[in-house]
């Protein structure tokens, strides 16, 4: 048998008073924050669902030009080396021009 002093009417009275707050109060806010957190996730689910099957649509309508892409990679490769061929040309020509113009001045 306990010996009732006072003390162990206190700490039943702590411990009901804890046991009523975390049942009432922290329990609920934690299956609360629960299912906002797996109706947050179904959220996501779906709109990464939609984003493959958009991003699946915009692969298979593309793969038929892929060939033809990688053709006119190559092509403005070659486009590129041309015209860096030209551009130092051009300056060449510049040059030239410009002694002459200083040439015809003196």
């Amino acid at each position: 048998m306990i010996a009732d002093d006072g003390q162990y009417t206190a700490v039943l009275v702590i411990w009901t008073l804890l046991l009523v707050l975390v049942v009432l109060v922290l329990l609920p806010a934690s299956l609360l924050a629960a299912a906002r957190l797996v109706r947050s996730a179904r959220r996501v689910d779906a709109r990464l669902a939609a984003t493959l099957k958009a991003a699946t649509a915009i692969v298979d309508n593309t793969a038929p030009t892929r060939g033809l892409l990688d053709t006119t990679i190559r092509s403005a490769s070659d486009v590129l080396a041309t015209v860096r061929g030209i551009d130092q040309h051009a300056g060449a020509t510049e040059g030239v021009l410009v002694r002459r113009a200083a040439g015809a001045k003196s």
